[in-house]
């Protein structure tokens, strides 16, 4: 059976930065899903998560995650932009912001490059402990 077109581009950029960093990216390839794994850089870092499926990508992180990259959205041409702009920014810029109520996280917000802009993706816990002591944390893996 043949890989797609799709997939075959998230191993193209994939093995490219394996290859690149290989302390700090793993590429597992399967039959039904790849997953690249990028660790931290450091001990206020984070790690990434990229599972590519047929139909698109799953990034997540640490609690946080986003929408699917659709396939039906983003064309196989334009997925090797899509995910150099979005690791490029992992190993630049990008912020994990973590809130936190009683050290348990309820809310995370990556701050990220897409499309040349700046976005804060949002992801939360609709039941947390309102009442509880709250911190914030902000991790970076370029710091």
């Amino acid at each position: 059976m043949s890989m797609n077109k799709f997939r075959e581009a998230f191993r193209d950029v994939a093995k490219h930065y394996s290859e690149l960093y290989p302390q700090r990216f793993c590429l597992a390839e399967d039959e039904d899903r790849d997953i690249l794994n990028f660790i931290k850089s450091n001990d206020n870092g984070f790690d990434i998560q990229l599972e590519c499926m047929d139909y698109g990508v799953y990034p997540s992180s640490d609690g946080w995650h986003t929408g699917c990259w659709d396939v039906a959205v983003i064309p196989p041409s334009n997925l090797r932009d899509v995910m150099v702009e979005f690791i490029e920014s992992i190993l630049q810029d990008a912020e994990l912001v973590i809130h936190s109520s009683n050290g348990k996280p309820y809310r995370w917000i990556m701050r990220y490059q897409v499309e040349g802009e700046r976005v804060e993706d949002e992801t939360g816990l609709i039941l947390f402990n309102w009442f509880g002591k709250r911190s914030v944390r902000t991790l970076s893996n370029f710091r």
